[in-house]
């Protein structure tokens, strides 16, 4: 776990798993996990529930690693929900954890995009900080979509 903003911290599963809160579980296999549900045997897309669960200080994305196409159906706007997460744990003055599977692409992607919209840190900044980044086709989603995300 690093901690890249000043009060956003970036990690991954091991992290998650010491129980901190506030946290943001930016992948699906945490979301599934939270909601109860197995790739066999999950809801249809139409559940209140299968974007983002968003509810006692933990926040879950239903994220999967993969091509840049893949982000395009919860679009902008899980973005944005992510970020008024992390603005009103801000507002508490409260570090979160956010993370994903491994700690390298979209806890990291999620954080510095957050951090670029609220601080105005510099992707060279953020990568000295945070030195395993090495995003996937989020990171290309985002930046196709940049203007939608980042205000």
């Amino acid at each position: 776990m690093i901690q890249v903003g000043s009060l956003i911290l970036v990690g991954d599963s091991v992290d998650a798993s010491h129980g901190h809160r506030p946290l943001v579980s930016a992948c699906q296999t945490w979301h599934y996990r939270r909601n109860g549900w197995t790739v066999k045997d999950r809801p249809e897309r139409t559940d209140p529930n299968y974007l983002l669960h968003d509810d006692d200080g933990w926040l879950t994305l239903n994220w999967v690693d993969g091509p840049a196409e893949l982000f395009d159906w919860g679009g902008a706007e899980m973005w944005r929900r992510a970020f008024a997460f992390l603005d009103r744990m801000a507002a508490k003055d409260t570090a979160t954890l956010i993370h994903c599977d491994q700690g390298q692409s979209r806890a990291p992607t999620l954080a510095y995009a957050y951090l670029a919209s609220r601080e105005g840190i510099s992707e060279d900044a953020f990568r000295q900080v945070y030195p395993d980044w090495t995003p996937g086709g989020i990171w290309e989603w985002l930046q196709a979509n940049w203007a939608a995300v980042v205000r």
